[in-house]
Formats: structure tokens, sequence, C-alpha cells
């Protein structure tokens, strides 16, 4: 699941030592595709990732003033989004630090 490891997201959070960073955008996986699956989708190792970018994330963003982006994949229905951001991002989602987007196709 190459699509689901986010050490290296949490490395580059970790890093970021500019005060001018004023917005960023994560695009949530599509690989997780279904609300009752979610927890057997991800690997343990992978979930641990999950948890330590999400711990990255809410102290990045505590010290600063604006949420993050969080994009949905295609075709995402609002129920399946949300349980996957509340299930990957648990304290960000809970603290409401993200802002929902959903990526809309031009045909």
């Amino acid at each position: 699941m190459p699509s689901l490891n986010v050490d290296w997201i949490t490395v580059a959070v970790e890093s970021i030592k500019s005060p001018h960073v004023k917005e960023m955008t994560l695009h949530t996986p599509s690989d997780l595709t279904t609300r009752e699956k979610i927890d057997t989708q991800l690997p343990g190792r992978v979930y641990t990732q999950w948890m330590a970018l999400d711990k990255a994330l809410v102290k990045y963003l505590t010290a600063r003033s604006f949420k993050l982006k969080v994009v949905a994949p295609p075709g995402a229905s609002d129920d399946t989004f949300g349980a996957c951001a509340e299930h990957l991002l648990p304290n960000l989602f809970g603290k409401k630090m993200l802002e929902v987007a959903q990526i809309v196709r031009k045909s």
C-alpha cells in the first residue's frame, strides 16, 4: 500500500521552520473506499504512521491560525469521507482543525 505510507509527510511537516506557511492541503487516499472496511484496509504500521502524522499536524496547526484542507478522493461520499478523516486524523477531526474539500472533475 505505497499510497498510504505517510512517514514522508510527517517528516516534511516537522521540518517546516517558516512561520509564513499559511495553507496546507492533504489529499486522502482513494484506496479506502468504504466506511465499513476502514479498520481492516490499513496494516498496523500504516495506521501508526497516520497517528504520528495526526500528532505532528495538531502540533503544527495549533501554533498557527489556519486549518488543514483535506481533499476527498473523487466519488467519495460525505459519509465515507467523514469516517475516513475521523479514523486517519482523529485529533484533527475532534478539534475541528480540518477544512473539507471535494475534488470536482471538469468534463
